[in-house]
């Protein structure tokens, strides 16, 4: 198997009727060389048996134990073993359209001023400037078509107290 150029973190917890499709739409998308860290965080129901059997069918795919700590933990745990150079992030009850991740690779790649790039999320308008709310409510901070330059990011994030909790793929 190829180096991954695309470590993606997946937190779930009692996702078993989601969790395939979420799994599957990542292996299926036109990036191949991408590493699922799927953290089972305290599941109660299948879920951590339907991502053993994902994993035992793609080597791309494994399974970590969260233990129950909560979102956070789940992904700093799956953080601390990411080895490519890039990370996103996706939920266990959401479905990646096949260029996702592929797409913010060459957007990353080709721009050097980009810090992250991140895919569009209903209800949740992203326009430099523009008021996104408070920390803490994992906000995808990048919409497809919006980017931030390196600086005008950093400033933004730190301006508002929101180094935490941003979701977006970023280079490690």
């Amino acid at each position: 198997m190829p180096a991954p150029v695309v470590t993606v973190l997946l937190p779930a917890r009692n996702a078993e009727s989601t969790v395939t499709r979420a799994v599957e739409s990542l292996l299926a998308g036109t990036l191949r060389e991408l590493r699922v860290l799927a953290v089972d965080d305290g599941s109660t129901d299948g879920t951590r048996e339907v991502l053993q059997g994902l994993a035992a069918q793609d080597s791309r795919v494994e399974v970590l134990d969260g233990g129950g700590q909560g979102l956070v933990a789940a992904l700093q745990l799956a953080l601390s073993q990411a080895t490519s150079p890039y990370v996103a992030r996706m939920d266990a009850d959401d479905e990646a359209l096949p260029r996702r991740l592929e797409a913010s690779v060459v957007a990353l790649e080709t721009d050097s001023h980009l810090a992250g790039v991140g895919t569009r999320i209903q209800g949740i308008p992203v326009v430099s400037g523009e008021e996104l709310g408070p920390p803490g409510h994992g906000l995808l901070l990048v919409c497809v078509g919006v980017r931030w330059a390196r600086e005008e990011l950093r400033a933004t994030l730190t301006a508002r107290g929101w180094v935490e909790g941003v979701d977006f793929l970023c280079a490690a």
